[in-house]
């Protein structure tokens, strides 16, 4: 049985205006991940991200690194209770 989870991620450091969220959604489709990405008022980014568990292990691992032009500082995750996500993608919210 594969195991499937969902979390949210907050990215701290330059992670605004350097396309974090772009390469976010690049990244998580590519994983076959469901969720949203979005910049927040403190300068942080936050994601929600629901699949299998291996391909959120990846994502958090890319989060670390981020985009190229990014200076991640910190990277929080938070499990979160297993929600059903009817394939809607991974999509960038402004």
């Amino acid at each position: 049985m594969i195991e499937s989870k969902s979390v949210s991620i907050i990215v701290k450091g330059r992670v605004q205006g350097v396309a974090y969220r772009y390469y976010t959604q690049m990244k998580a489709t590519e994983l076959n991940l469901d969720g949203s990405v979005k910049n927040r008022m403190d300068g942080t980014v936050y994601i929600c991200a629901s699949g299998h568990a291996e391909p959120i292990s990846q994502l958090i691992k890319w989060c670390n690194q981020g985009s190229p032009a990014s200076e991640v500082v910190e990277v929080v995750v938070e499990e979160l209770p297993l929600y059903e996500i009817k394939s809607t993608g991974f999509t960038v919210i402004r």
